[in-house]
């Protein structure tokens, strides 16, 4: 088969026989880091007067999970304090207040 001067508006019947271009050149933009804002703070829901930064979240393990579960349903909290709201692909969670009966994620 002869190529045609111009590009066809439909796919071929058959593979190329020539391997084509090189692929494009990897993404543009690095992965953004994930991990809490040094500068963000949020009011407290039940003390509006009282403001909170993303560390206060996790800096009572006692309180930890309570918070995540009162606060991180906020969209601007979860997007501000990803580390604190265990959101970080691959992330560790934090430990629990008290021993847990059995594994919470399977080695």
């Amino acid at each position: 088969a002869i190529p045609s001067a111009a590009p066809s508006s439909l796919p071929s019947d058959s593979p190329t026989l020539e391997p084509t271009d090189d692929p494009t050149t990897s993404p543009t933009s690095a992965p953004t880091p994930c991990g809490d804002s040094s500068t963000f703070t949020f009011e407290m829901i039940n003390y509006p007067d009282e403001e909170r930064d993303c560390a206060w979240i996790t800096s009572n393990p006692d309180r930890v999970e309570f918070r995540q579960k009162k606060y991180c349903g906020n969209d601007d909290v979860a997007a501000a304090c990803q580390f604190a709201c265990e959101l970080c692909p691959g992330q560790t969670p934090f430990p629990t207040k008290a021993p847990t009966k059995s594994p919470t994620v399977s080695p």
